[in-house]
This record gives structure tokens, sequence and C-alpha cells, in this order.
């Protein structure tokens, strides 16, 4: 069984699979974000 069916709907979070890393010298992060156009993501 999935752990989220195991967890009381008032308390499921949502948190999409982020993947971190670094290349050439800089931080790459990607993300699966079903739904969301890239020119509305913002990341600070």
């Amino acid at each position: 069984m999935p752990v989220m069916k195991q967890v009381p709907a008032e308390v499921q979070v949502w948190a999409p699979r982020v993947d971190v890393y670094e290349k050439d010298n800089n931080i790459i992060i990607e993300a699966e974000i079903p739904g969301a156009k890239k020119d509305d993501i913002e990341v600070k």
C-alpha cells in the first residue's frame, strides 16, 4: 500500500520530484511540476 494512503488527508503534502546537482560550476535544479509553465516558475 502506498504511504500516502496511510496518512490522513488533512496532513498530506504534495512535493515535486526534484534533482539538484552541480555541472560546469553551476547549480542545476530539475523538477517535475505537472501543469506548470516554465515562465510561471520562479526560483529564489
